[in-house]
């Protein structure tokens, strides 16, 4: 899963000690000036939980123990691809109780349904097609 953390998120992780958790489990990225407000002013400012901060931010900016990346977006971007993360986690939920259809997993997501078999796969869920279907979808595909 990917993350996109703001600065209010990244403080309020190294707080509470729970930021290890989070980024050893998922790929975080932090936006460039999410970076310069949570770190570099405060850090020259003097601040101590700064300190903390940049310790987390360096070590994933070296990879050492984190799947976590820094990127140059800006936060119309970064609100974009959060609001795109978070329709598909709702398309694989709904998907995951019967509520939707493959195909419409995959509509609501805006991708293929090639693609959302590989998003549910990767959130661990199995597909929800009978045999019986599989057997029709054959029998239709030999027609044409």
């Amino acid at each position: 899963m990917k993350v996109i953390m703001d600065s209010d998120s990244l403080i309020k992780l190294t707080k509470s000690k729970v930021k290890e958790i989070v980024v050893e489990n998922m790929d975080v990225y932090i936006p460039v000036k999410v970076y310069e407000e949570t770190v570099t002013k405060p850090k020259k400012e003097g601040f101590p939980d700064a300190l903390k901060t940049v310790r987390l931010t360096s070590d994933m900016l070296k990879g050492v123990a984190y799947r976590a990346k820094m990127e140059d977006i800006d936060e119309y971007t970064a609100i974009r691809q959060l609001m795109r993360f978070g329709i598909m986690w709702y398309a694989v939920n709904l998907y995951k109780i019967g509520k939707i259809t493959l195909s419409e997993a995959a509509e609501l997501s805006d991708v293929s349904v090639r693609k959302m078999l590989d998003i549910l796969e990767d959130h661990g869920i199995k597909g929800n097609v009978t045999m019986k279907q599989q057997i029709k979808a054959l029998e239709y595909a030999k027609k044409l």
